[in-house]
């Protein structure tokens, strides 16, 4: 499929990453890699642009990938495949045969790993304070929008809420998992992965639809691991203010590059300096400090 119209649209996740736009279209992904990298690193992860990129099919259980297909209830079909592990020809084979047919491969054991964690995840969403979360509403929605005129945007939104009554702008969240779901924890990996570009770029996408007047976007975050504790969260008001920066940065970086047929910059030709980062300063002043007390402690009782 191929979109030509600004819209919402249910299409497979696998049309989707390949880029189902009419012209290049610009991700969240590769926006948070236009900002936190360089448009180099941006243009070799789009699949528009690098002709030799290639979705990288895990080999490897990801218990993360599974839980999400799970939890949103989407389109996504399992395979259980009856074995231990993947090192067989024969489950070999039935791997490859469950992927050609779009479905997603899992052995047993790990399919049972899935249920209990999506079964702890509704459980504890059921008495969150955020229990509207996922439901009612459609997961997996593309959302395609025009930015300054004629830069193609693109988000692949976990959950398309349901309008609600009073016609209020509803709660958007997206589903994510994770080793530590305490807030404090995941602050770090939402921004190494660019969490925070990707609520402002919804955010935007969901805007210009005309989904939401002033959107609220939220995550759910669920451990991988028993007890599978769950947070939901959100950024605040000035953290969306900066990511909207970035993202607007981002975009205006897209649109100046993808017209100019010059190669996009990597990183910047010259020597970078750097400082210790402050907490191998603090560490290392902290021990001089303890080595000047020891040295005096024993300066002192050679004295006595």
């Amino acid at each position: 499929m191929t979109i030509t119209i600004p819209g919402v649209y249910d299409i497979p996740s696998a049309e989707y990453h390949a880029d189902c736009c009419i012209k290049p279209s610009l991700s969240r992904s590769v926006a948070h890699l236009m900002i936190a990298r360089s448009p180099l690193h941006a243009w070799h992860a789009h699949p528009r642009y690098n002709p030799s990129l290639e979705r990288e099919e895990k080999n490897t259980f990801d218990l993360g990938t599974a839980a999400h297909a799970l939890m949103l209830g989407g389109d996504t079909k399992f395979k259980i495949v009856q074995a231990d592990d993947w090192r067989t020809k024969a489950a070999q084979t039935a791997r490859a045969d469950a992927r050609a047919r779009g479905s997603l491969p899992i052995l047993e054991r790990h399919f049972e790993e899935v249920l209990a964690l999506v079964d702890h995840a509704k459980w504890q969403l059921e008495r969150h304070e955020a229990r509207d979360a996922l439901s009612p509403g459609k997961p997996e929605q593309t959302l395609a929008w025009l930015d300054k005129g004629d830069i193609w945007c693109r988000a692949l939104l976990d959950w398309l809420p349901a309008p609600k009554p009073d016609k209020s702008d509803p709660i958007f969240y997206d589903f994510k998992t994770t080793t530590d779901a305490h807030p404090d924890a995941w602050l770090n990996r939402a921004y190494q992965h660019g969490c925070d570009i990707q609520a402002s770029f919804y955010r935007r996408g969901i805007r210009k639809l005309g989904l939401a007047q002033n959107p609220r976007f939220r995550f759910v975050v669920v451990e991988v691991k028993p007890p599978y504790g769950l947070s939901v969260i959100e950024l605040t008001q000035g953290a969306i203010d900066m990511a909207d920066r970035k993202v607007e940065a981002a975009i205006s970086a897209w649109a100046t590059l993808s017209v100019s047929g010059k190669p996009w910059p990597g990183y910047p030709p010259r020597v970078a300096y750097i400082d210790p980062p402050v907490w191998h300063e603090k560490r290392w002043l902290d021990r001089e400090d303890r080595a000047q007390v020891c040295f005096k402690e024993r300066t002192q009782q050679r004295q006595e």
